[in-house]
């Protein structure tokens, strides 16, 4: 949703359902990411105008560690409850992409 933006990780799920179309899915070991408001305003007024993830952006890598230093990929947004986003562990997809390709793949 024109990122990158700054999220704070506010947990990891035992289990996890995220709706889809008229289906619900289950998934575990998801971490969620939450908006990290930096306005100078009212919680309420900041936490609403505060970008948080949406959906469309499945697939947006969560990255920690910027400020000029290479940063360090730790996960894959999945989904949203429209209020938080839900991500994979970065090792996870890349076992997932390693197995499904036959490859041993990496990053940089």
């Amino acid at each position: 949703s024109g990122g990158p933006h700054t999220y704070t990780i506010d947990g990891i799920g035992l289990v996890q359902t995220l709706r889809h179309g008229n289906q619900n899915y289950c998934f575990s070991g998801l971490f969620r990411i939450t908006t990290q408001p930096s306005l100078p305003l009212p919680t309420v007024i900041a936490l609403a105008l505060s970008p948080r993830p949406a959906q469309g952006d499945s697939g947006a890598w969560i990255v920690v560690g910027a400020g000029g230093a290479r940063p360090d990929w730790i996960g894959m947004l999945i989904g949203t409850d429209l209020v938080d986003g839900f991500a994979v562990d970065a090792t996870t997809v890349m076992t997932w992409a390693s197995s499904a390709t036959g490859r041993n793949l990496s990053v940089w």
